[in-house]
C-alpha cells in the first residue's frame, strides 16, 4: 500500500509540473500511461489473447498479398521457362548491387540448371543500364535498390538500421507497375570487400524470397524443431519498456508485464507495435492474414536452408535467438562463414517443385520422399487475356532468409 501510495503522490506532482523528490520507476510509468491520448477498447481480459488471432472477420484483408511463382513466359519445348525478371532502379543501385547480386544469382545455380527447373533470373530489358523507369522495362518486373547512405558515418545505419526487405514470390492480386521489389541494405559502401561476404549471403536470401520461400525457422511447426528465446534479441529490454507504457492501449492495465511480453514475443500484432526485430521470428500460426496460412510446407526440417536466419542475429553477446532441440547453432545457407553459405537440397526440391521442368532429372530433384509432394498446379487468367499455370509458394518449407 505505501508503495502504491507513493506512487500516486509522484504521478500528481508529475503531472502539476513539480519534481518529485521520489524517481522509482514505477511513478515514471504511471505519468508516461497517464499521459496517453488512448482508452483500452479491447474485449474483457478473459478474451484478449483469443481476439488478435481471430482472423475471421478480416475478409476484405485476407484477400490481400495473396502471390504465387513467376509465370510461365515459355512452354516449350524442350522445356517450359519461368524468369524473374528484374531491373535496377538507379544508377546507384545497380553500380553497388549488380557484382553482389550476379554472385547471388550464381549460388542459386543448382536450382536453375537445365533440365531440372523451369526457374531463371535475368534481367527485364536484358541491359543492367536500362533502369525501371524506362518504358522497356516491364511493369512486373522485380524492383531491385540500394537502400543504403554513403558515407562510414553511416556504417552502422546501414549495417543494423537499415531494412532489408523484399516481396514474396509473383502478385497477381495487381498490375501496378514496381509491385515486386528487392530493398537491399545488408553492406557498407565504404567498406565493400570487408562486408562483400555476408551482402552476398543476404542476397541469395532475398533472392529466396522472390522466387516464392519464406523463413524456415518460420513454419507453424517450428517449435518441433527449435527453440526460441527472444530475450536475447538486443532490443527486448527497449521493447519491454515500450509495452510496460503501452502507448497503443493494447492491453488494460492490470495485466503483468510477463504477459505483454509473451504476447510481443509470439503475436504479430502487438509485435509490430512494440518489438518489430520480433516479427521475423514469430511462426505463421500467429501471422495475421490469408497469406500466411495458404503457405504450404516441406514434411522435413531444412536446417541448411538459405532461408534460416543464424542463430546469432540481432543477438546481445553473441547469444542464441533460435537453436536446435538437438543442440547446436543453425546457420544461413549451412555455414557460419558467409564464404561457404549455399542453398540446400531442401531449397532446391522447392524450386523443382515451384517451378517444374517436366523432367525426369527436375521430378528426381524434387525428392518428395525427403521433402514431400508438389502441389496441384493452378491455372490464372493473367492481364491481358492470356492463362498461365502457377504452383503457390512454399513457407518456409524448404529454405529462408530476412
Amino acid at each position: 500500500m505505501a508503495i502504491v501510495f507513493e506512487a500516486l503522490l509522484c504521478l500528481l506532482l508529475v503531472l502539476a509540473g513539480l519534481t518529485p523528490v521520489c524517481s522509482i520507476p514505477q511513478a515514471d510509468l504511471l505519468a508516461k500511461r497517464a499521459a496517453r491520448t488512448c482508452t483500452y477498447q479491447g474485449p474483457p481480459a478473459s478474451k484478449r489473447w483469443y481476439s488478435v488471432e481471430d482472423s475471421d472477420e478480416n475478409t476484405d484483408l485476407k484477400q490481400e498479398g495473396k502471390s504465387f511463382a513467376w509465370p510461365v513466359k515459355c512452354s516449350g519445348p524442350p522445356s517450359p521457362v519461368q524468369p524473374v525478371r528484374y531491373c535496377f532502379k538507379d544508377k546507384r543501385s545497380k553500380d553497388n548491387l549488380k557484382d553482389i547480386l550476379d554472385s547471388a544469382i550464381s549460388r542459386w545455380g543448382p536450382a536453375m540448371q537445365e533440365h531440372v527447373s523451369a526457374l531463371s533470373i535475368d534481367l527485364d530489358a536484358h541491359d543492367p543500364e536500362i533502369y525501371c523507369d524506362n518504358d522497356r522495362v516491364s511493369d512486373d518486373a522485380l524492383v531491385i535498390s540500394d537502400e543504403t547512405k554513403e558515407g562510414a558515418e553511416n556504417d552502422d545505419w546501414n549495417w543494423y538500421e537499415c531494412n532489408t526487405q523484399s516481396t514474396t514470390g509473383y502478385d497477381y492480386s495487381s498490375d501496378a507497375r514496381g509491385r515486386h521489389t528487392l530493398e537491399f541494405c545488408h553492406f557498407k559502401p565504404d567498406d565493400r570487400e570487408g562486408t562483400r561476404k555476408w551482402a552476398i549471403r543476404g542476397m541469395m536470401h532475398e533472392l529466396g524470397h522472390v522466387i516464392g520461400l519464406q523463413h524456415e525457422h518460420q513454419r507453424p511447426d517450428r517449435g518441433q524443431y527449435l527453440w526460441y528465446q527472444p530475450k536475447n534479441l538486443d532490443d527486448y529490454e527497449d521493447a519491454k519498456e515500450r509495452a510496460d507504457i503501452d502507448e497503443y492501449c493494447l492491453w488494460e492495465d492490470d495485466v503483468p508485464i510477463e504477459q505483454r511480453m509473451k504476447e510481443v514475443t509470439q503475436i504479430e500484432t502487438f509485435a509490430q507495435k512494440y518489438f518489430p526485430q520480433a516479427l521475423d521470428f514469430i511462426t505463421a500460426t500467429h501471422r495475421d492474414g490469408e497469406r500466411w496460412e495458404s503457405y504450404t510446407h516441406s514434411t522435413e526440417f531444412d536446417y541448411e536452408s538459405i532461408m534460416l536466419y543464424p542463430s546469432n542475429t540481432n543477438t546481445i553477446g553473441n547469444k542464441f535467438v533460435i537453436w536446435r532441440k538437438s543442440g547446436g547453432a543453425v546457420w544461413q545457407g549451412g555455414y557460419e562463414d558467409p564464404t561457404f553459405s549455399r542453398v540446400s537440397k531442401g531449397d532446391i526440391a522447392r524450386v523443382c517443385q515451384l517451378y517444374p521442368s517436366g523432367t525426369e532429372e527436375g521430378r528426381e530433384a524434387q525428392d518428395p520422399a525427403a521433402w514431400g509432394g508438389a502441389e496441384v498446379p493452378l491455372v490464372v487468367r493473367m492481364a491481358g487475356g492470356f492463362e498461365t499455370v502457377i504452383y503457390a509458394p512454399n513457407m518456409t518449407m524448404v529454405g529462408s532468409g530476412r
